[in-house]
Formats: structure tokens, sequence, C-alpha cells
């Protein structure tokens, strides 16, 4: 009978714990809408509809989606393709922000929120390219244009596109210049341009990419070659 004294007091342990706050809110974590523990199954990304776009957008910032490319371009899909004008829109707002800022010695990153904007756009270019050309034409600000430009170069070839390459080649706008500690020149607009512009349709016989270590006089004549290249 010794044994049943013992077994019941621990009996008693183990249902308390199944029922206590601890084992539920257990449960409750396992409950969540969102991906499935199991990586064999589909992911579950419905719960991202019901989000508003800022939710929507922060979620998608998290690392599960950011190093998964399918995966994010499907839960971009979810999340933001029955709202494609207003998901693009927050987008462009993200664009007027420099991708890194160096203020009071401390460099800020903004890396994952331009990626993830720069993949809402990419996404949705039946909207976005007009937004984006709207977008340009209606600022000055070097940081904007040069993040437009970033963008255009990863869409598929448009004439919307190509004309906003084009106006970029020619703004000698410094884009990346507030990094004390950075070596060499700071790329302008129309540098991003010329690198955007190669790349994508791939032009030969041209130098491949302007980088900070070039100056700006050598900079200046193969931008000018490229755009006698390209008018021929």
């Amino acid at each position: 009978m010794k044994i049943a004294v013992i077994l019941i007091p621990v009996l008693t342990i183990c249902c308390l714990f199944v029922n206590s706050p601890l084992s539920r809110a257990g449960q409750a974590d396992q409950a969540l809408p969102g991906l499935h523990s199991d990586s064999s199954k589909p992911a579950d990304l419905n719960y991202l509809r019901k989000l508003n776009l800022k939710q929507a957008f922060q979620e998608i910032k998290e690392k599960t989606f950011v190093v998964n490319r399918p995966l994010m371009n499907q839960a971009l899909v979810v999340a933001f393709g029955h709202r494609k004008s207003r998901a693009t829109g927050l987008a462009c707002q993200y664009l007027r922000l420099p991708i890194e800022e160096n203020v009071e010695g401390k460099t800020f990153s903004r890396t994952t929120d331009f990626y993830v904007a720069k993949s809402v756009l990419q996404a949705f270019p039946d909207v976005a390219l007009e937004r984006l050309g709207e977008l340009y034409d209606s600022t000055n600000d070097a940081v904007t244009r040069g993040n437009i430009v970033l963008v255009l170069g990863g869409m598929e070839d448009d004439q919307r596109m190509w004309d906003v390459l084009l106006k970029a080649l020619k703004e000698k706008e410094v884009y990346d210049g507030n990094d004390p500690e950075a070596i060499g020149h700071p790329l302008r607009v129309c540098d991003l341009a010329y690198n955007q512009i190669v790349a994508q349709y791939g032009i030969r016989d041209v130098l491949r990419t302007i980088g900070r270590g070039h100056s700006i006089d050598v900079r200046d004549y193969h931008i000018k070659n490229l755009r006698k290249l390209i008018s021929d």
C-alpha cells in the first residue's frame, strides 16, 4: 500500500501541470496561426491576409521569410495580392530612407526594411512601375531616386523602367555620402543607374561595375560611353 501512497501525489502533480497555465501557454504557442513546425508540409500563410498592411510588412521581415525567397514570394501574394496598390504605396515610403545611415558615429541599418520593400514592389510590377516612375519625378532627393534605381534593377524589362533608368543616368547627386569611414568617392545616382543598366541588359564590352574606388572622371567617362552606346 506504500506504493499507492506514493503514486497518488505524483499523479496529482502531473494532472495539475497538464491543466496549468504554463502547459496551456505552450499549447497556445503551438496553435498560433502561422508556419507549420513540420517543414515538409506547406506553410499556412492565410493569417497574413488578416493583418493590416504594416503588421503584414513587419511579419514578412522575420527571418523565416527573409532567408527563404520562395516562401517570401508566396507570403507577398497572400498578404498583399488583394491590396497591391496600398502595399506598393507603403513600400515606396521605405524608399525615402537611407539603407544605412551614420548618425553621430553610429551606423543604423535598414537593410531588411529595404529588402522587403523592394520585394513587394518587384512582386507587383503592374502597379509598382507606374508608382515608381511618379515617385522618381516628384522628388529631387538623391536617396529616394537611388533606391528606386536599385529596385528597378531587379524587375522585368519594361519601357517605364527604361525611361527612369535613362533619367537616372544623368543624375549626378550623391547617393551614399554620409559614412565618414567609407573609402573612396561616394556613389551617385548615375553610378547606380549605370550598374543597373549594364547588369539588367547584359551590355558587353563596357566596364561592368562602377564602384567607390573609381574616380569621378573615370565614372563620367564610362557613363558617357554607355549613353552613346545605347543611343546608337
